[in-house]
């Protein structure tokens, strides 16, 4: 494995960890900044005073093979040269997208429901344009209208919009709660 050259290397680093824990992150540019909450590592001056120790995630966050496995799913079923009806495609796409976020919607997923919405989107509209022979201009004669991008809705099959899930994080449930206690 080769080390980029760029970037100040820690005299006190592990050679054995990940290259990502190594550099500094100030030595990283904008596009290279972890954006979600929950991917960032914590940074050697982010501590705070040793009595209050308070964790810089805001709750329990989707890990990356989830979501790269989800990915894998996506692309199998959106080869451009698929021959599979696109009612079938979109419908088990719903299907994965629906049980994936109903099974995340409880933890600090909007910005990774955000991104999955417009990496499927993508997938799906390269697959259109291709088997249909649509230009970018066509495409968006057929799916903008005047207030902007409508759903992708093809042989009666809308493409579930996994943006527009409620993420919610604590139920209230007061008084439904059992007392240990017999009254």
């Amino acid at each position: 494995m080769s080390w980029p050259r760029t970037g100040l290397i820690r005299e006190d680093a592990d050679t054995s960890a990940a290259p990502e824990t190594i550099f500094w992150r100030e030595n990283l540019k904008d596009h290279q900044r972890p954006r979600s909450p929950c991917n960032s590592p914590p940074h050697p001056t982010d501590k705070q005073p040793e009595t209050r120790q308070r964790s810089t995630t805001p709750g329990p966050c989707i890990a990356d093979k989830p979501v790269r496995e989800l990915k894998r799913k996506i692309r199998a079923l959106t080869h451009r040269r698929s021959q599979v009806p696109f009612a079938a495609v979109l419908s088990r796409i719903n299907q994965i997208l629906r049980g994936w976020a109903n099974y995340f919607k409880h933890a600090v997923a909007k910005h990774t429901f955000n991104a999955l919405r417009s990496f499927v989107w993508w997938r799906v509209v390269n697959m259109i344009t291709y088997r249909r022979r649509m230009t970018w201009t066509a495409l968006r004669r057929q799916f903008k209208g005047p207030q902007g991008w409508r759903q992708i809705a093809l042989d009666g099959v809308e493409l579930f919009n996994i943006a527009a899930l409620a993420v919610t994080r604590y139920r209230w449930r007061g008084l439904s709660i059992p007392t240990p206690w017999a009254a």
